[in-house]
């Protein structure tokens, strides 16, 4: 074995879909939101374990737990569509519709995304 990772959900369980905002959007009605997409809260290493490429930025850590600031992973398609590119992404923050802000930590190939 080489690596261990955790997802909650189960993968491809439409129960974590929700909206996500532009970080300069204020009003949060579902109307205004930039995309509606899949989440997964994963451990570190889960990337690795699931064979998904990081592309750019990092990983998740440890330190990424309940009362660290919210980050992300993203697919490149999410980068592109919230921020015109991947290489916008990284350091950008985009809203939950909570208006809880996150900030997007790494780049992964398009299949993966995860909060």
């Amino acid at each position: 074995m080489e690596s261990v990772g955790l997802s909650d959900p189960l993968l491809l369980n439409d129960t974590q879909s929700a909206d996500v905002f532009n970080d300069q959007t204020t009003d949060l009605r579902p109307a205004n939101a930039a995309a509606n997409v899949y989440m997964f809260h994963v451990s570190p290493d889960y990337l690795r374990a699931e064979g998904t490429t990081l592309l750019g930025g990092r990983d998740f850590t440890w330190h990424d737990d309940k009362n660290a600031p919210r980050v992300a992973v993203v697919n490149r398609e999410f980068a592109r569509k919230i921020f015109g590119s991947a290489e916008n992404a990284i350091g950008g923050y985009f809203k939950m519709p909570d208006g809880t802000r996150v900030q997007v930590v790494g780049i992964t190939e398009t299949g993966s995304t995860a909060v």
